[in-house]
């Protein structure tokens, strides 16, 4: 199986270029709070661990509640190598 694997063959000037936008669609973001409080990956200052750690508090809070609770794992790790 062959995987190809892009390469930025932009020179510097190009790359500052590039990254203009995005930051400012990102400050955009940010600034009037249109991000979901649940995302958690790609974002600044929010990790995997971060998520973990709510899934935590959601799971103890549900089980102190006597609430039911049903937790799906899906793993989906190497889904898009072959894309």
């Amino acid at each position: 199986m062959l995987k190809f694997h892009p390469k930025n063959l932009l020179n510097t000037g190009g790359k500052v270029l590039e990254k203009l936008p995005k930051d400012g669609i990102m400050h955009h973001i940010h600034s009037n709070d249109l991000m979901s409080h649940n995302q958690y990956g790609f974002t600044l200052a929010w990790s995997t661990t971060d998520a973990t750690m709510a899934m935590k508090e959601y799971i103890k809070q549900s089980l102190e509640d006597n609430q039911f609770l049903v937790l799906v794992n899906l793993d989906i790790q190497g889904t898009f190598d072959a894309a």
